[in-house]
């Protein structure tokens, strides 16, 4: 399993998750580095995709806007996006708990795809599509 990781979750989780051997990228200041800190969805999620790497982000506006999820869908992006209100480290606790399921979903759903797992662990398979983007505003309303 190979492992993108978007600026919003942090750079500290990603070499957290190198440091024990998984393969693992993220934004970078480097100027030797494919993806920037500062680079736009629009350039990350086709690199990410094109690789068949499984995306963790918080950022779920990336269903939300129309663009970002047309190149989801054009780049075959498996992403699972993240509680965004939690520190790093329950962040890197949650990762640990859902392990498992996370390569399990990595190596056998099809791409295109798109989950939520709450800050209780509670993965949530979320559609790709404009109804995608209703079911997400719903659930920012209601507690999890």
């Amino acid at each position: 399993m190979r492992i993108f990781i978007d600026e919003d979750v942090g750079a500290s989780l990603a070499k957290a998750l190198m440091a024990v051997g998984i393969a693992t990228e993220y934004a970078t200041a480097s100027k030797h580095s494919p993806i920037r800190t500062g680079d736009d969805d629009s350039i990350w999620l086709p690199y990410a995709g094109d690789r068949g790497m499984l995306v963790l982000s918080r950022n779920t506006s990336i269903l939300l806007a129309e663009a970002e999820r047309e190149l989801v869908l054009a780049h075959n992006v498996g992403i699972v996006f993240l509680p965004q209100h939690s520190s790093r480290l329950d962040l890197l606790r949650l990762l640990m708990k859902k392990w498992d399921w996370l390569v399990q979903v990595d190596a056998n759903s099809r791409r295109p795809f798109a989950y939520f797992i709450t800050p209780a662990g509670r993965p949530l398979s979320l559609p790709i599509s404009s109804a995608a983007a209703r079911r997400l505003r719903n659930l920012a309303r209601r507690p999890l």
